[in-house]
């Protein structure tokens, strides 16, 4: 990759991210460049020795001073951008004057570095030995084995109620349903699947009276009832598995019910049946639910799942994309190692990006499948194959539904960074 065309590319969604204004009240004093900053991972506590361009903004009215930063982070690899740093003070000896950046996630400050970048993002001889210090050309994507197998066996020889939770497309049913399947054939369980829709009420768990031909009415089970009716009927030493789809889609009718299950009395599952008056209780030896569910407010039409609910599921894991299982994928469908890293570099600048706030969705795994198979049947290019599957189901659109044009302008650019021609 390029040094030059991905700090362009960076910059651009920086830019997009927390705008571009000049300000008549700032000044840039001085521009420098440390090979040595020190980056603290927040999540793991780690710290880590990277290069970090800043620049000393002043504010005229007051003297006030402040050192903006910008680092590659060496987990993501994205370029960051931060103001009155506390590490760069000390080293510049300049007192570290108060910034509603971490509180407002943006200030005037980077603000204006951003635009005065911006503008000399390819002539700013501070920028070329930042660059410089990178390194980028020499990262390879590394081949990891996908570990999702080995923690579903995990989870089902548990026997505990289990939640699965993760981005959209991640491969939580795939992979949970590849295993049930497995050992079906095998004769070790049988199990099936409850679909949560937002129309589902709860007698489509329990019972419903449906009309005959001959114009009587009879009782037809519920999809847990009927779940529950098999287990009760399996021979000791078999278990029984619920899958529970789209979990945040269910009703609030429909989770009253499902809290009460899960509930157990003693060594049972329990579930009343009030459209017919009757009880099955079910050992929990035998009765295993796993619910897969999308947590997070950019999933349109869902709800946070209840506290109550949540307490009963005693195991609770996050899935993100299996980027092993994407590789394999990749691979299979044709593509040779080389174009596989790239593309892979591609889709988690974009998902890290999402994280972010930068995109409304990510690419998900089956969007990712369907974009290679039409760019290798079609003999389409990357990028057109790309707007054909992928991209406008993941940028912002305006008021009169037009795609947001910095964010297409810096996946293309993120695209030729990488040699996706």
């Amino acid at each position: 990759m390029e040094a030059k065309r991905w700090w362009k590319g960076q910059l651009s969604l920086l830019v997009e991210k927390y705008g571009k204004r000049d300000n008549d009240d700032l000044t840039i004093t001085e521009t420098g460049v440390v090979s040595n900053y020190t980056w603290k991972d927040i999540e793991s506590g780690k710290r880590i020795k990277v290069p970090a361009f800043y620049v000393l903004v002043e504010n005229a009215s007051n003297g006030h001073k402040h050192v903006v930063v910008l680092a590659r982070n060496p987990n993501t690899g994205d370029l960051a951008i931060w103001c009155s740093d506390k590490e760069l003070h000390q080293k510049l000896g300049i007192e570290r004057s108060a910034c509603g950046f971490w509180k407002r996630g943006t200030c005037k400050h980077v603000q204006y570095v951003l635009n005065y970048l911006f503008d000399r993002q390819e002539t700013h001889i501070g920028v070329k030995r930042f660059l410089s210090l990178l390194d980028l050309k020499e990262e390879q994507s590394s081949v990891v084995t996908s570990s999702r197998p080995e923690e579903v066996e995990k989870i089902l020889a548990t026997g505990l109620p289990s939640l699965i939770v993760g981005p959209t497309g991640s491969g939580k049913t795939y992979a949970i349903l590849k295993a049930l399947l497995s050992k079906q054939k095998a004769g070790e369980l049988e199990f099936s699947v409850i679909n949560f829709t937002s129309g589902m009420e709860d007698t489509d768990l329990l019972a419903k009276f449906v009309p005959t031909p001959d114009g009587k009415w009879e009782v037809r089970d519920g999809e847990l009832w009927r779940a529950f009716k098999e287990a009760s009927q399996l021979p000791e030493g078999k278990r029984y598995v619920v899958v529970l789809e789209e979990l945040t889609r269910a009703t609030p009718k429909a989770l009253n019910i499902l809290v009460k299950a899960l509930d157990g009395v003693g060594r049972n599952y329990r579930l009343q049946n009030f459209v017919t008056g009757e009880e099955l209780a079910v050992p929990k030896s035998k009765l295993q639910f796993i619910g897969l569910a999308n947590l997070g407010s950019s999933y349109s039409g869902t709800e946070e799942l209840d506290p109550a609910l949540m307490r009963r599921f005693l195991i609770c894991r996050f899935w993100d994309y299996d980027t092993a299982t994407e590789r394999e994928i990749l691979l299979k469908l044709g593509l040779d190692e080389a174009e596989t890293d790239k593309l892979q570099r591609f889709v988690q600048s974009q998902r890290d990006s999402y994280r972010r706030g930068h995109f409304p969705y990510p690419i998900d795994t089956g969007t990712l499948r369907s974009w290679v198979e039409l760019k290798l049947s079609s003999g389409m290019g990357w990028w057109e194959s790309f707007e054909f599957t992928c991209l406008y189901r993941i940028v912002n659109r305006d008021a009169q539904g037009f795609p947001d044009e910095v964010q297409v302008q810096a996946l293309k650019e993120l695209m030729s960074d990488l040699s996706l021609e």
